[in-house]
């Protein structure tokens, strides 16, 4: 059986996981899941997997800035696989 504190960790991430969830989905990305203390998602422009820890996902700018980054990071990479095939 698990101690009052273990419980009440328990609850705490549950909450914090379902904050995280709403702010991802306003931010238009899929949730996936809460795993290790992070929130896991996907993009859903660029399909990529993203995790961030799950503290802060819970602020829907820190997941906006997140995907931007990613998507950023995605088009560079885009651009760098299309220079080196010219």
């Amino acid at each position: 059986m698990a101690t009052p504190r273990a419980q009440l960790v328990a609850v705490a991430e549950a909450l914090l996981g379902e904050r995280a969830r709403q702010a991802v989905v306003e931010c238009g990305a899929l949730w996936r899941q809460q795993m290790l203390g992070l929130a896991w998602f996907d993009d859903p422009l660029t399909g990529a997997t993203l995790a961030m820890p799950l503290r802060q996902a819970v602020y829907v700018e820190l997941v906006r800035q997140h995907i931007a980054q990613s998507r950023a990071a995605f088009s560079a990479s885009a651009a760098r696989d299309e220079t080196e095939a010219d």
